[in-house]
């Protein structure tokens, strides 16, 4: 279980309270380099705003992969797991003062803000650890669109160009992911549209942060997508449309849609991620 493992807190920034990791440690080697393990490294999801969620609901996935029926496929691959909180965007429901409320607690970013804080956290750990690509990044919601913006480069970070000190993931898992904003409020409504606008602005923006959108190359190995039948907020259309256009760049692609679980539901469980996360190791081990 988690509760076991030696655990982490630290902070890769100073602008935000929120600049946070924490790090779950199996091998206790860690710090020494090894080809052979992988980090497992997990963004959140909330639509890039929800104060209610953060990194430890990565906690019962790690409980799942710990678990005596999927032991004895991962800590032989995994030498540590992480998870990553970024800076939010205003959210109605929390409404903040920001004449009283302290500056690193207010929740005010705006694209590519919460990219650029994916990519200061990877480069924290890779400097601190030295694992370079060796690492599984997972993605739930909006935390798969930001993992796969990773390999969008500088169309993802308004044509500032990517950090060249930081290496890409081995695999990414991206599970229910939002791969294309205007297409999801194409099919749902524009409530959606709503969703998106305090992260990213209006529409004219939406197709530069799409992963679906993007024309370059991914330059990715692997990429496992995850959908739950039950997903009430993500359609399989969604699924299917990001499976497409990665196989058409030729990233070797899983596409797993049998997993049980509401939207929510699936992390707060964990058994889906914990899945579809020892597929993937699985494939790398190929």
């Amino acid at each position: 279980m988690a509760s076991s493992l030696k655990h982490e807190v630290y902070h890769y920034g100073t602008d935000s309270i929120l600049q946070r990791l924490g790090i779950w440690h199996l091998d206790t080697t860690v710090n020494q380099i090894s080809i052979s393990k992988y980090w497992v490294i997990y963004i959140h999801g909330g639509v890039w705003r929800d104060p209610l969620i953060s990194y430890d609901t990565f906690i019962p996935t790690i409980d799942r992969l710990l678990s005596p029926e999927k032991a004895s496929s991962s800590p032989s691959s995994v030498t540590a797991f992480a998870s990553i909180d970024y800076r939010l965007s205003p959210h109605p429901d929390f409404p903040q003062d920001p004449s009283t409320t302290p500056p690193k607690e207010y929740r005010n970013a705006f694209h590519p803000d919460h990219i650029h804080d994916v990519w200061s956290a990877l480069r924290f750990l890779q400097t601190r650890y030295g694992f370079g690509g060796n690492y599984v990044l997972v993605g739930h919601s909006a935390g798969a669109a930001l993992a796969l913006q990773l390999l969008m480069g500088s169309v993802a970070l308004k044509g500032a160009a990517a950090p060249t000190d930081v290496e890409l993931p081995a695999a990414i898992v991206g599970m229910e992911g939002v791969y294309d904003l205007k297409g999801l409020m194409g099919r749902f409504g524009p409530g959606y549209g709503d969703l998106f606008r305090g992260a990213f602005g209006g529409e004219e923006n939406w197709d530069e942060v799409s992963p679906m959108k993007f024309k370059g190359g991914f330059g990715c190995k692997l990429v496992a997508l995850g959908w739950s039948t039950e997903d009430e907020l993500i359609d399989e259309a969604e699924i299917d449309g990001m499976a497409k256009v990665l196989e058409r760049d030729g990233v070797k692609t899983l596409v797993l849609k049998d997993l049980k679980g509401t939207h929510d539901g699936t992390y707060k469980d964990g058994r889906p991620f914990a899945d579809v996360i020892l597929r993937t190791l699985e494939e790398l081990g190929h």
